[in-house]
């Protein structure tokens, strides 16, 4: 048997083929078996143009998909420098030609052509193969929590009695900001761009990703903000956001990008506090791998997951689970200046990155009417 490794595009794959493949063979429902979902996340984002970069083996004598790389290319900036990066998702190969080296050679075979590779979520059964190909591997990425409501999140959370003390005494001692809130955003964002992540090694914020990343998305709805100090404005501070729904009565805030000048990153959680209490919200999270951003939040009061054990609350929400920890793996690799992509001090990745904020088939499925694309 011998297998031909080469995206969709480059094979002349129909990606309907591999979309049916995620639904063949994952073990749960996922969005990408849905045609049209699959069709937003691997072709329409600005750097793929249509065209389908998922890495996949096909059987050279059958035409038989054997295994599937979910990619998606997205510009990644080390140490200043633009670097061919790409996002890894949702890896996959068939049951019957698992332990035959279908998986390391569809990972080689992306090498070969990407410079900096960033993925999330790594299976114990997968991460043998990364780090056999020189990938290094972060167990458990930061994660934040502020509570605003004990009682509404009592059925859902782990917490002992330190964890409201701890609440109380980091509200004494947190200091509120006081903020200016820009959501008309089109000419912000482009100006709040332009220096904030120089000092971070980080895939693109470029206006046309924050586009189709939040503002295309065909499931989420994503509020976008530029947030000022009140008494001494920098060049700003971007906040995108969006609320948890369909978790029973409980309302969860999800962070998903907060970075911009120093002077204005306390203004921006003082933001995001208030539009918690404003809007009837009991928790808010945040992921993100830099301690230069996540000392803010530690500095207001969020609980870390990873460090704080008196309190913990599930990162799955459809159907809610509470893993240990509660929160996702990293695996990350450069093909030069790897040093510098060591420096997890500067490696801004956050839950926009790599799909980690992906709908559930049925959560897909239910806000699209049942379109008759699953089943």
């Amino acid at each position: 048997m011998t297998s031909v490794i080469g995206d969709v595009q480059e094979l002349g794959l129909d990606s309907n083929l591999v979309s049916d493949f995620y639904r063949n063979h994952w073990a749960r429902k996922i969005a990408l078996s849905i045609p049209s979902f699959y069709q937003w996340q691997f072709k329409q984002s600005p750097s793929d143009c249509g065209n389908d970069h998922c890495m996949v083996a096909v059987n050279d004598s059958s035409g038989e998909i054997q295994g599937v790389m979910g990619l998606n290319r997205r510009p990644f900036f080390l140490n200043g420098s633009l670097r061919d990066g790409a996002e890894l998702t949702t890896w996959i190969v068939a049951e019957k030609y698992v332990g035959k080296g279908i998986g390391a050679k569809i990972l080689k075979k992306i090498q070969s052509k990407y410079e900096v590779l960033i993925g999330m979520g790594i299976t114990d059964k997968a991460l043998p193969i990364y780090m056999r190909s020189g990938f290094r591997y972060t167990k458990s990425i930061p994660r934040f929590c502020k509570v605003f409501d004990f009682d509404a999140i009592s059925d859902y959370a782990q917490y002992t009695p330190l964890a409201r003390k701890l609440t109380r005494e980091w509200a004494k001692t947190g200091k509120h900001t006081p903020f200016i809130c820009n959501s008309s955003i089109d000419a912000d964002i482009q100006a709040s761009q332009a220096n904030p992540l120089e000092q971070f090694n980080h895939f693109s914020r470029a206006k046309e990703f924050l586009e189709w990343r939040f503002s295309k998305h065909p499931v989420f709805k994503y509020q976008q903000h530029i947030v000022y100090s009140d008494a001494e404005p920098g060049g700003g501070a971007f906040v995108c956001m969006r609320v948890e729904a369909g978790i029973n009565n409980l309302k969860v805030l999800h962070v998903m990008d907060c970075f911009g000048d120093p002077l204005d990153m306390q203004a921006a959680i003082s933001f995001i506090n208030a539009f918690c209490r404003d809007n009837g919200v009991h928790l808010a999270d945040f992921y993100c791998t830099s301690p230069r951003i996540n000392r803010h939040f530690i500095f207001d009061g969020w609980f870390s997951t990873n460090d704080d054990h008196c309190f913990q609350f599930p990162h799955l929400f459809h159907p809610i689970e509470l893993r240990d920890p509660p929160t996702t793996s990293l695996i990350y690799w450069s093909r030069d200046d790897f040093l510098d992509m060591a420096d997890i001090s500067k490696l801004y990745i956050t839950k926009q990155d790599a799909d980690l904020d992906r709908p559930t088939a049925e959560t897909y499925k239910s806000l699209h009417g049942g379109n008759g694309e699953f089943s």
